[in-house]
């Protein structure tokens, strides 16, 4: 019996804790609700002898916190979680922590609170000759759900340490983890027109910022390609402040999510030809607000990653497999710093960002005595 077989999972334990901090509110621009998460994870990992750093990476987000049980310097492997939720204050109030029927919920049980008790789980049944060989790192973000926009920075410092990193977002209902997700580029465009009197349109110099706005959704929306995965949102748009008044400003947002790169490419040299050439004679856009991530195009590195905790996986009679994901994660973006990155790594959810968001907990204990397995054979690696 190899040595984290020997102990019996506290599961009690492990839902306690989930309900503690699933009734905690932690949106994603609400500072206090992550910072009271993250004071609880704090205190937890403190209590078991590792390092906890804690960063304020913006006074509109809650601490990132980064965790060790060695030294920071390097990572064998690292695990990411978010403590952020899609959900206001309030939310937990409303609709807290329950479970019926072999699933938990409630705002965040999935996405992605599962995953964060999960890392502190496994570092609490880790035993000593793993962590006497291995450096291992667990990072706790505050803002995952809006695009890491304050913390990215020291999340690709952090990752760009790692060997490996194991994102615990929840795997699929279905058990699928993931090796590649579609990036993102998001953006604002404000349109401005010269106003005049609707009556005496050809009378009078005038550029309708509503009317070119209107020629760059139909362009956007002749971007999308079904072959390519490329997707167009078009949502919302405003304009014109009058029946009777030629629209002086107009204000659309957009969103395109790619698989390739090329994509990209495609996509901004038709906005950039826009910006350039209006439509409409006399108007003007200016391009404003954007949020770009790339596309997740597993390695691979990250290929033969996945097929050793497949193998591994195999041996404790679990499935292992993986899937394409349409959303996007902080996996995104360490794979553009560090060679082996898998994501969907913590126990069973599916549903995020809605009241029907669950954990099937009877996955809880396969999920972590996986990770123990992985660290067990990298120390065993280490001799």
């Amino acid at each position: 019996m190899r040595a984290w077989e020997n102990q019996t999972f506290p599961l009690v334990d492990y839902v306690r804790d989930l309900e503690t901090i699933v009734n905690m509110d932690s949106f994603s621009e609400d500072p206090e609700g992550v910072a009271a998460v993250a004071a609880f994870f704090r205190r937890e990992f403190e209590g078991l002898g590792w390092h906890v750093w804690e960063t304020q990476v913006d006074e509109k987000a809650g601490p990132l916190l980064e965790i060790c049980n060695k030294t920071p310097e390097h990572y064998d492997i690292l695990f990411c979680g978010h403590m952020d939720t899609v959900f206001p204050p309030g939310t937990a109030r409303e609709r807290p922590f329950s479970i019926r029927n072999g699933y938990a919920y409630g705002p965040g049980v999935a996405d992605m609170k599962q995953g964060d008790l999960g890392m502190l789980y496994t570092a609490k049944l880790l035993p000593k000759e793993f962590s006497d060989r291995l450096s291992i790192g667990m990072l706790l973000t505050p803002d995952e759900e809006i695009s890491s926009r304050y913390s990215l920075k020291t999340l690709l410092e952090v990752g760009a340490k790692a060997d490996r990193i194991l994102v615990t977002e929840a795997c699929m209902l279905s058990g699928d983890a993931c090796i590649e997700r579609n990036g993102k580029w998001a953006f604002a465009v404000e349109f401005f027109g010269i106003p005049a009197h609707a009556g005496f349109i050809f009378e009078r110099e005038n550029a309708s910022a509503v009317e070119e706005m209107a020629h760059w959704i139909l362009m956007l929306a002749s971007l999308k390609n079904a072959e390519k995965g490329t997707t167009v949102n078009i949502a919302p748009v405003s304009g014109g402040a009058a029946q009777n008044v030629v629209a002086e400003r107009a204000r659309l947002e957009c969103e395109i999510r790619f698989r390739e790169q090329a994509e990209t490419d495609r996509v901004r040299e038709a906005v950039e030809k826009a910006l350039k050439t209006p439509f409409v004679k006399g108007a003007r856009a200016m391009l404003l607000a954007e949020d770009f991530k790339p596309a997740w195009v597993p390695s691979k590195e990250t290929v033969q990653f996945a097929e050793e905790i497949r193998r591994l996986a195999g041996e404790l009679g679990q499935d292992f497999h993986w899937s394409r994901r349409g959303g996007l994660s902080d996996a995104n973006s360490f794979a553009q710093v560090c060679p082996r990155v898998i994501d969907g790594m913590g126990p069973r959810g599916q549903f995020g960002h809605s009241p029907q968001e669950c954990l099937d907990i009877s996955s809880i204990e396969p999920c972590v005595l996986l990770n123990l397995a992985l660290l067990g054979k990298l120390a065993g690696e280490k001799g």
